[in-house]
């Protein structure tokens, strides 16, 4: 939890708070208008007088610095599996198969919508 309060540029004391240091990271990088300016004047912190910063750009830098040290690069493959049942005539298992497989490609039947597997494959980038 990060909670800070400011001084805003009008001089009014304004409080904000986040789950976390990354959300405050995320947050001050996005398009969201309700965050504090860089250039806020950093009052207090998590409840306790601020000592160590100036304004809210000061905790950002330290907080992205924190966020990018001992950061690794993943790749991640998410997958899932899908399942359903199909009634359909035909010689032998193969055909059915295949009829099945046709159909659905082809959109005349509809695919499996109940998943019943998923995760994920991960490997380092080095």
């Amino acid at each position: 939890m990060l909670k800070i309060t400011v001084i805003n540029c009008d001089g009014r004391y304004i409080k904000y708070e986040w789950n976390s240091k990354r959300e405050f990271v995320l947050d001050i990088e996005s398009s969201n208008e309700h965050i504090p300016m860089l250039d806020d004047k950093l009052i207090e912190i998590n409840g306790k007088s601020n000592k160590n910063y100036n304004i809210v750009d000061d905790l950002y830098k330290e907080c992205k610095e924190e966020q990018q040290m001992g950061l690794k690069r993943y790749i991640v493959t998410y997958y899932e599996a899908y399942s359903r049942g199909y009634e359909v005539e035909a010689t032998n298992e193969e055909e059915a198969e295949e009829i099945v497989k046709n159909d659905i490609f082809e959109g005349r039947r509809d695919a499996p919508d109940n998943c019943y597997d998923s995760g994920c494959y991960t490997e380092e980038i080095l």
